[in-house]
């Protein structure tokens, strides 16, 4: 015996199948599993690409290290840039000394003349300073500060 539909359930609905109830309710499982099933397939795609889209956004460390080299060779080799590098080095204490005394106009001031300088030092350098920003309290970012301490070191005579 096939199974009955319930009273005035999908009385409207035209029949197809030798299933009474097949037809009218296939059509509202459709809709809500596609409904339920939607932000499931969207949670386990995120969660399944999240660990790439971690992996691409972290430069590729060796290419981060001879870009520093790299960096580091151009702002020696040219002494305007060292004083430049030297300079932003003094408003980054600045900026610091402001932050702790919660003087946030005078550090915003401050940060503002870094990026002037820092254009001026050139677009590896810039690009070199947007990679860092993704490893800076890491291991390697302190690799890389280790390629920056005989600059750093110029600045103090």
């Amino acid at each position: 015996m096939l199974p009955q539909m319930p009273a005035g359930h999908c009385e409207n609905a035209v029949r197809f199948s030798p299933v009474p109830w097949h037809d009218c309710c296939l059509d509202n499982w459709r809709s809500h599993g596609v409904v339920m099933k939607s932000p499931l397939v969207v949670a386990l795609f995120a969660v399944s690409m999240a660990p790439l889209y971690a992996h691409a956004q972290q430069p590729d460390m060796v290419k981060l290290k001879a870009d520093a080299q790299k960096v580091v060779g151009i702002i020696k080799s040219d002494k305007a840039k060292t004083r430049l590098y030297c300079e932003i080095n003094d408003l980054g204490e600045q900026i610091g000394e402001a932050e702790q005394n919660n003087e946030d106009i005078k550090a915003e001031a401050l940060s503002q003349q870094v990026t002037e300088l820092e254009k001026k030092l050139g677009p590896e350098y810039l690009a070199l300073m947007k990679d860092l920003n993704n490893v800076a309290d890491s291991p390697e970012g302190r690799e890389i500060d280790l390629i920056f301490a005989p600059l750093d070191d110029s600045c103090a005579d």
